[in-house]
C-alpha cells in the first residue's frame, strides 16, 4: 500500500497545487480524478513508486465561499473558512449627506454580495475599513454615520490602515486559531493589508488604474500561515461578486435585521419589496430600519431578478 499523508493546500496552479504538511511545503500533482482543488482544501498525499507526492483526494469540506462568474459557472474560492474579512476602501465611502439610493449603490453592490455569501455559507464575516490614515482627522464619525446600518445589524466592523498598521495588532490577535479570507474590491488595500498583518515582504500589491480600478494584481488565491496559528487567505481582488446561483428568496438571509420583522409580513414569503403589508418597509418608511440598507438589498433583489448573464 502506498503511504499517505494529509496535508493543506495554500494555493493551486492548474493541476498542480502548493500543500502544507506537518513535515514542509511541497508542489503535488493532482490526479485527474480527484475533483476540483482549492486553497484551504484538507487533503490526502499519496507517494507513487518514483517517490513523488500526488493529491490523492479531497477530505469534506467544512463549508466553502463561492460566487457566480459572468457565464454563469460558479466558481469556489476557497474552502473551511471560519471567517470572511471583507475589505473596503474608506476614502471611497460615499458622505453621509448624499443621495441614499448613490449611497446604497456604493456600498452595497459588491460589500452586501460577500455578507449575503457569508450568511449563506453561515460564516462570520467582518468589515475592514481600510486606508484610514488617508481619512481626515475627525472623520470617523462620518464613517460611522455612513455605516450604522451595518453596526445596527451586528456586524463587527474595524478600522485598520495597511500604512500605519492601525488595527493590525487586534486584527492578528482575533483571529489566534482561525483562518480568515481576506475579499474585496480591487484597490481595496487587501495585500497591503495582508503583508501589514504577516510581514510577508514579497505579496504582489498594485495601483490604482486610470479608471479609478484598481488592478488584478493578486491572481492566485493564497494561504498564510502566522505563527499564533491564525492562517489568512488574500483573494483575487474583483468588481463584482455574482449571486446569480442563489434564489432570490435566499437574498433576505444576508440581512439578519430583518428577520424578527419578516415574521408579522402578510405573506410568508415577502421579498420585503413591493409587497401589501410588508413588516419590513413599513419599518423602513416609519424609521425603525435602516434605509440604505433596505435600498441595497432591492439592489440586488432587481439584480437576480434580471435576465442571468451568459
Amino acid at each position: 500500500m502506498a503511504e499517505t499523508r494529509e496535508g493543506t493546500v495554500c494555493a493551486v496552479f492548474g493541476r498542480e497545487a502548493a500543500v502544507f504538511t506537518a513535515k514542509a511545503q511541497q508542489r503535488c500533482p493532482i490526479r485527474r480524478n480527484t475533483g476540483q482543488v482549492v486553497c484551504g482544501d484538507r487533503v490526502r498525499l499519496e507517494q507513487t513508486a518514483a517517490g513523488q507526492w500526488v493529491i490523492a483526494a479531497v477530505l469534506p469540506r467544512r463549508n466553502t465561499l463561492s460566487r457566480t462568474l459572468p457565464h454563469g459557472a460558479r466558481k469556489i474560492l476557497a474552502a473551511n473558512i471560519d471567517r470572511i474579512l471583507i475589505t473596503v476602501d474608506g476614502t471611497a465611502l460615499p458622505a453621509p449627506q448624499a443621495d441614499p439610493d448613490s449611497v446604497a449603490m456604493a456600498c452595497s453592490q459588491l460589500l452586501d454580495s460577500y455578507l449575503t455569501a457569508a450568511a449563506l455559507a453561515n460564516i462570520p464575516a467582518t468589515i475592514l475599513i481600510n486606508k484610514m490614515d488617508l481619512i481626515p482627522d475627525g472623520q470617523d464619525t462620518t464613517l460611522a454615520t455612513v455605516l450604522a446600518g451595518y453596526t445596527a445589524a451586528g456586524y463587527t466592523i474595524g478600522y485598520v490602515s495597511a500604512r500605519t498598521h492601525r488595527g493590525t495588532t487586534d486584527l492578528v490577535a482575533r483571529l489566534a486559531g482561525q483562518r480568515g479570507i481576506f475579499v474585496g474590491q480591487s484597490g481595496a488595500g487587501k495585500s497591503s493589508l495582508i503583508q501589514a498583518v504577516t510581514a510577508i515582504p514579497d505579496i504582489r500589491i498594485g495601483t490604482l488604474g486610470d479608471q479609478g480600478h484598481g488592478r488584478h494584481t493578486t491572481t492566485t488565491t493564497t494561504l498564510y500561515q502566522l505563527p499564533n496559528g491564525a492562517e489568512i487567505i488574500d483573494s483575487p481582488g474583483i468588481r463584482e461578486f455574482g449571486l446569480w446561483h442563489v434564489p432570490v428568496t435566499d437574498l433576505r438571509h444576508g440581512y439578519p435585521e430583518f428577520a424578527p420583522l419578516a415574521q408579522r409580513c402578510r405573506f410568508h414569503d415577502c421579498l420585503h419589496d413591493q409587497e401589501p403589508g410588508c413588516a419590513v418597509r413599513d419599518a423602513v418608511d416609519n424609521g425603525r430600519l435602516n434605509r440604505q440598507r433596505w435600498l441595497s438589498y432591492r439592489c440586488l433583489v432587481e439584480q437576480l431578478r434580471a435576465p442571468r448573464r451568459r
